[in-house]
């Protein structure tokens, strides 16, 4: 007999107390999205404590120690504090527009049980160059192993250990990203799949600026994008002052001379904001010191 969904697969939300303003919309939503929720829930910050009555099954894991720990091992600590076998992994923005599709993820779940090379069904888009679509698994595609973002902090399914075998005790997120997938071109013991966006959305958080597809587009750099996250919040009836964090716009989100597939071209980078080209030179650095 194969093991259940519910005694084998928990939530884990990736925060910071600095966004605790997002927990009440986010897990109002939740609530809404997905109703009957009958797994565990982690959020994952440093400090702060939270409860709600809209998931019953919600703990808080606080980072271990005084002092200031990275994204990475922070998340590292956690998942590792967990029994699960699956991690569903979201973020405190990832508001979802529509009802989740649970039986996707329980059939992704079953996937997984019956193939051990399955590290991760990514429920976001991901870069197509290289990929190809499954076979076996519909509405996924298979990730090239050197493929851009094999990691990634879009929403997903994955496989505990893998996850904490992907993660380095000293990243934040973009370093992850970028530095954790040119780890996984040595995981030859794994295999990597994304959504397909023509099968639909398993997790209905995606936005797009200008064609390109976002996850995590409500909050950006800290302030509200306010074309994605006015029409979710006005749906769920969630109230929040929006002038405390601000307002971006999409031109500081995605400037419109910019492509929509991204190249990293150094003419296309020459146009970049300067917080994208300091990233970019801080992770090279990075690199350079070790990986």
């Amino acid at each position: 007999m194969g093991l259940k969904f519910e005694d084998n697969c928990t939530m884990v939300i990736s925060t910071c107390d600095a966004y605790e303003d997002l927990w009440d919309p986010f897990f109002k939503i939740l609530a809404y999205t997905w109703p009957d929720i009958d797994i565990p829930v982690v959020l994952n910050t440093e400090h702060k404590t939270y409860c709600t009555e809209n998931i019953s099954k919600l703990r808080v894991h606080n980072q271990k120690g005084e002092g200031e720990l990275s994204w990475s091992k922070r998340l590292k600590d956690t998942l590792e504090d967990i029994d699960s076998k699956y991690i569903i992994f979201m973020l405190d923005d990832f508001f979802a527009k529509s009802p989740i599709d649970v039986a996707r993820i329980r059939q992704c779940f079953e996937w997984m049980e019956a193939d051990k090379r399955v590290a991760v069904f990514s429920f976001m888009q991901t870069k197509r160059e290289g990929n190809k679509p499954s076979k076996m698994y519909e509405g996924f595609e298979k990730r090239p192993r050197c493929g851009d973002y094999i990691y990634n902090c879009q929403a997903a399914l994955w496989n505990r250990q893998c996850l904490i075998d992907a993660l380095a005790d000293n990243e934040n997120p973009w370093q992850w990203e970028l530095l954790g997938s040119y780890r996984a071109y040595r995981d030859f013991g794994h295999d990597y799949y994304s959504l397909m966006p023509e099968s639909g959305y398993v997790i209905d958080y995606i936005d797009f600026i200008r064609g390109r597809a976002l996850g995590g587009l409500p909050v950006c750099r800290g302030r509200w994008y306010m074309d994605c996250v006015a029409p979710i919040f006005d749906k769920y009836g969630v109230q929040v002052d929006y002038s405390i964090r601000g307002e971006i716009t999409a031109d500081e989100i995605v400037p419109a001379q910019e492509s929509i597939d991204g190249a990293q071209s150094l003419r296309h980078m020459a146009g970049r904001p300067y917080h994208y080209l300091r990233r970019r030179v801080e992770n090279i650095i990075h690199i350079i010191k070790g990986y």
